[in-house]
């Protein structure tokens, strides 16, 4: 079946929309979490997922960072988190995938807590969560909140 406006198709030639995609229009992306809610957590370890298989598949390497600050910080928390295998995994997996933890969140914590973040093994601690949002969205990376 043609779909057609004025006597012109409306949907691309399937040659042409091959043509017209490029591997290249792939960003690299920087996923910001500030929720200890469970199933954002799920969504956010997805998407990053979601991401990197879809780069594998056109060949086009990219980049992403999971950040935590705030109650998202539970993510990354060996003590308490329900994804420690999953990130494990997945660094393994993903070797152009960073974890990424807030260093003002993590201060704030300890200083409620009385005690450090004992952070699963590979996480990054980064001085400011919003600082390194701000310089990698100025770099040109793409930035979706969960």
């Amino acid at each position: 079946m043609q779909i057609s406006v004025f006597g012109k198709s409306a949907l691309p030639e399937q040659d042409s929309f091959k043509a017209d995609y490029s591997p290249n229009e792939f960003k690299n992306v920087i996923l910001h979490l500030n929720s200890a809610d469970p199933i954002k957590s799920k969504e956010i370890l997805d998407r990053a997922a979601e991401i990197l298989l879809a780069q594998g598949e056109s060949g086009k390497k990219v980049a992403v960072e999971v950040i935590a600050n705030g109650e998202g910080l539970s993510l990354f928390n060996a003590d308490e988190s329900l994804f420690i295998k999953r990130i494990k995994r997945m660094q393994v997996e993903y070797p152009n995938l960073s974890f990424l933890a807030c260093g003002v969140a993590a201060s704030r914590y300890e200083k409620r807590m009385g005690r450090a973040i004992s952070f699963i093994k590979g996480v990054i601690v980064t001085p400011s969560a919003v600082e390194k949002i701000v310089r990698r969205v100025r770099q040109g990376w793409e930035y979706q909140r969960i």
